[in-house]
Parts: structure tokens; sequence; C-alpha cells
């Protein structure tokens, strides 16, 4: 155990920021911004459509979808049944073919709010 490091009260109690940093990949500004809009909008703190992931994406839907099954991927929301209406072309840089993302059915996790809590403070 090092001395003198930042500590972070987590679901498994305290630990070191260190070894947090350890536990998340990466993440990029999109899925930061979904993490703080899926955060905001279930402690009502705003009531807009997912304004902030909007500024960060660039190829639309393609690359929010993409985002999205990343973070369910590590954990840091859940989808409850289907929120993405699909149609049209495969986009080959996402391998997706995201219409539409229904934030309706995406709830961030426990580990999506210490993640999000940890970003507030550090860089993972």
């Amino acid at each position: 155990m090092a001395i003198g490091g930042h500590i972070a009260i987590t679901h498994q109690g305290v630990k070191l920021i260190d070894d947090i940093r350890g536990e998340y990949p990466p993440l990029s500004e999109v899925e930061k911004a979904v993490l703080k809009f899926l955060f905001d909008r279930d402690n009502m703190l705003t009531e807009e459509n997912y304004p902030n992931v909007k500024d960060h994406i660039t190829e639309g839907n393609f690359e929010l979808a993409f985002y999205v099954k990343r973070l369910e991927e590590n954990n840091l929301l859940r989808i409850e049944g289907n929120s993405f209406t699909n149609g049209g072309r495969m986009n080959s840089k996402y391998q997706n073919n995201v219409l539409m993302v229904d934030f309706n059915k995406i709830k961030i996790t426990n580990s999506g709010i210490i993640a999000l809590q940890f970003l507030e403070h550090n860089t993972i």
C-alpha cells in the first residue's frame, strides 16, 4: 500500500485512486458526456435530451451507439430492452446501423457513477 496516495470511497470501501484508475478503461469524450447526461437525468439535474453528448459526436448515432455499447460492455451503464432503432446501411467504422438511440431505456450503473465521480477529479 502506497503511503500518501489519494483515496476514494467506493461501493467496495475505501480505495487508493491509483487502484481505481486501473479498473476503468480510458474513456472518450463521448463516453464521459453520456455518463454525465445519464447521471444528471437520473438525479433530475437536467430535462434536456442529452445536450452535452451531441456536442461530442461528429458521426451521428452510429458513433453514439458504438460508445453506448462500449460503456455497457464495461458495466458503466445498463441497457434495458431495445434502445436502438436500426435501419439502412451498416457503418463500416462503427460496425452498426443505428438510426436512433432511446436514452429512456439506458441507466447508469453504480460503477458508472463511481467512474463519473472519479472523472471529476482525475483522468481515466
